[in-house]
């Protein structure tokens, strides 16, 4: 089982990620920073399943054992979900579809997806469910959120925020303007 969630202010995005397995225990936490010329939810959830898809697929590369038949992914943000189903959905490639914002990381969610030896289901898991009760009274998914939401916090937005993001392998080209990608 996978959570993801992102934050974001005027300064800046970040990320964080849980990985447990189906009874709980905690396997690996993980936060960063979400780089973009516009820091938004969309692009800090988002990096937040992309860095744990990078991280399944490089456990995958280095363990005899593979994980077990699927792997769910649970995520407070419907958007992202939707953009990433859609984009896998998609036969061709629409030139204009790559303009679209936070496309680069979707793409990048996208391609390690199909490196990966187990179909990943996303999920929609509502978000700060620990604001009304204690966290150990909630679902599994509902307390992965609320730690990845956790991590995402532990990344505070910096004023030396990425506004140029480095290319990622999928993106084959950018703009960028007034320093800005």
């Amino acid at each position: 089982v996978l959570c993801s969630d992102g934050s974001s202010t005027n300064q800046g995005g970040s990320f964080g990620f849980v990985a447990a397995t189906t009874t709980g225990k905690r396997l690996v936490k993980g936060h960063g920073p979400a780089p973009g010329s516009v820091a938004n939810s969309f692009r800090s959830e988002a990096y937040g399943v992309l860095a744990a898809m990078r991280w399944l697929y490089r456990i995958t590369l280095h363990e005899d054992r593979q994980p077990g038949s699927s792997i769910v992914h649970y995520l407070d943000n419907r958007a992202v979900i939707a953009r990433i189903e859609h984009t896998m959905k998609r036969r061709y490639v629409i030139p204009n579809w790559k303009l679209k914002p936070d496309q680069d990381v979707i793409d990048e969610i996208v391609h390690t997806l199909q490196l990966l030896p187990v179909p990943i289901e996303f999920k929609w898991v509502k978000g700060h469910q620990d604001s009304t009760g204690s966290r150990s009274t909630l679902s599994l998914e509902a307390q992965l959120n609320c730690e990845a939401d956790s991590e995402a916090s532990r990344h505070p937005p910096q004023s030396n925020h990425q506004w140029k993001v480095t290319s990622l392998s999928q993106t084959r080209c950018q703009f960028i303007l007034q320093q800005r990608t």
